[in-house]
């Protein structure tokens, strides 16, 4: 018998506009595999971005819990994450605040070395609260509101692509 999965595999770099969801089995004979678009968006310049495939490998990352790629109608793409729940306690230490940015900004390195050209992501933004049900971010089956998360946040997105930092805190 094949050996149970525990993590999705990574996503083809062939399949930019979908990603994939397992439905786990006992194994690999009885997993079986659901095929979903995923959300584009276009940037200032035009080019088309798929999230998914960006956001799956932000998500790998051990401080992230949850992540979004947007950017339409910007520069460039850009990620907002809600850090780990252990994590969040420390947010306003100056210290732990200086060790996070420097693993985002390692992380949207290795990122950006991964995606194309056009969908290399401008920025991370640290976002102060998670995303939640009852704060309306999260649908009831946990599925993330882009548009309701992007609306709320864009007062803030020219000013954090002006700044020139590659970390915000919000």
């Amino acid at each position: 018998a094949a050996p149970a999965l525990s993590a999705p595999p990574p996503l083809p770099q062939e399949w930019p506009a979908r990603w994939v969801d397992m439905k786990r089995g006992a194994d690999l004979a009885t997993a079986a595999l659901y095929v979903r678009y995923a959300v584009r968006f276009k940037t200032a310049k035009g080019t088309s971005v798929a999230p998914a495939p960006i956001e799956n490998r932000i998500n790998i990352h051990p401080m992230v819990e949850m992540s979004l790629v947007s950017g339409v109608g910007q520069p460039a793409a850009y990620a907002m994450v809600i850090l780990a729940e252990h994590l969040r306690p420390r947010m306003g230490e100056a210290d732990f605040r200086a060790q996070v940015e420097g693993e985002f900004q390692q992380l949207l390195k290795d990122v950006n070395s991964a995606i194309a050209d056009h969908e290399q992501l401008h920025m991370i933004v640290v976002a102060k609260d998670p995303w939640s049900i009852e704060n309306g971010f999260l649908t009831p089956t946990m599925k993330v509101r882009r548009g309701r998360i992007e609306k709320a946040f864009e007062p803030h997105v020219a000013s954090w692509y002006s700044s020139g930092r590659r970390v915000h805190w919000h």
